[in-house]
Formats: structure tokens, sequence, C-alpha cells
């Protein structure tokens, strides 16, 4: 797909939500993971966010812990989207897993289109987060490989009072496919390049492209 030149977006995300500048687009929102907290999705939130047709999910950061609380807002039901595997230690050798869900039955969910973005700063929580909220409908995710470093961390105590650490658990989708050193899940792969420093995030006007594009094709109807 080529994108187009357009309207840069300045987005400082200062703010953890808010809707886009309307010479980029009339019903679309945009939140930024890094900055979003559970005080934030009251009922100003809800009322943003639900009326927008196209809702941007930037998690190119770590954000606070709150996927279960976003995830009620966005999906209509609970839904399965990780394995976790664990170590058994009353059997030593031993793997044990379990499947967890994210959302809720919830009849006032967002309908509209979700764009995830995601890139190399993407890691741990945030692809966690990612997973939960790809659970969702109508999900695209855009943007570069993630960290793959999904998981809890083990530490190991060493000499001289230095320590190590390494995963202590596997996390895959529901499928069993690997997200650990590969990544998360992703539609569209676009990698960002030092066009960056001068204003030019190519992940963000991707989305924006397909949202455009999505409208045009729509507009035929």
């Amino acid at each position: 797909m080529t994108v187009q030149k357009s309207k840069k977006i300045n987005i400082k995300r200062k703010a953890s939500y808010y809707i886009l500048p309307r010479d980029s687009s009339l019903t679309t929102g945009y939140i930024y993971m890094g900055r979003l907290e559970k005080k934030d999705l009251d009922k100003q939130f809800k009322k943003t966010i639900l009326n927008t047709k196209n809702l941007i999910i930037d998690s190119r950061n770590y954000p606070n812990f709150i996927y279960k609380s976003l995830s009620e807002i966005l999906l209509n039901e609970p839904r399965d989207f990780c394995i976790w595997t664990y170590m058994n230690l009353d059997y030593p050798g031993s793997i044990m897993k379990k499947t967890i869900q994210t959302g809720k039955k919830n009849k006032n969910y967002y309908k509209g289109n979700i764009y995830l973005l995601v890139d190399n700063t993407s890691k741990s929580l945030s692809e966690f987060t990612v997973m939960a909220l790809q659970a969702a409908d109508n999900v695209i995710t855009i943007g570069g490989q993630t960290a793959g470093a999904d998981g809890d961390v083990s530490y190991v105590p060493m000499p001289f009072g230095l320590k190590s650490c390494f995963s202590g658990c596997g996390v895959y989708y529901p499928n069993g496919d690997l997200t650990q050193q590969v990544g998360v899940r992703r539609d569209h792969k676009v990698v960002q390049d030092s066009s960056y420093l001068n204003g030019n995030d190519k992940i963000l006007n991707y989305a924006l492209e397909l949202i455009r594009k999505s409208k045009k094709d729509n507009s035929h109807f």
C-alpha cells in the first residue's frame, strides 16, 4: 500500500486520549497507552470514544496495567486471548498451562474500527496488552516488530551482588502461536525510519490512510 503525503498531525501526547484534528479525520479517536490510567476510563471517556467510528490505540510505549478495564469497553463478551505456561513446582520438570480471558458481557461496547500501533518499543506488558485488545472485533495491528519480551521476569542471584533474569513463563496466542522472541501479530508491517525526526510518523500516517481509504470505499454504498 502506498501512503500518500498528508498534512502533519501534531500529536504531542500530553493527553491520554482525544479526537484527532479535523483535517485528519472527523470521527477518529486516539489513545496513547503510555499515559492512559484506570481513572481516565470514566463516563466522559466512554462518551468520547464510543461515538467515534475509528479508534487508534498507540501502544508504542509502556502502559499501565489497565488492559482488563479497557477490554471491558472494547469487547462485547469474555474472550480467550492468551495461553500462559509456567513451571509446576510440585513436579519439577513438568509444565502447567492456563488460558487467560479478557472482556465481559457488554451491550454498549465499541463497535467501530480499531487500529493498534506497535513497534520495537512495544515490549512486555505493552505486548500483553496488545494481545488482549486484539481479541476485540474489527482490529487491525500496524507497525514494526515488537520486542518479543512478553511474560513475567524471574531473577537469579549471581556472585558479587549481581543478578541475572530470564522469562519464567511462556506466552502464546490461543492457537499456540509464539509471541516471545517473535513479537505480536501484525496485519500491516510498517517500519519507521529516520524521517520521524522530521515529524513523519509513518506508522500513524499508515493507519490514517487506511481510515481514509475505508471511508472512500464505503461512500460508494
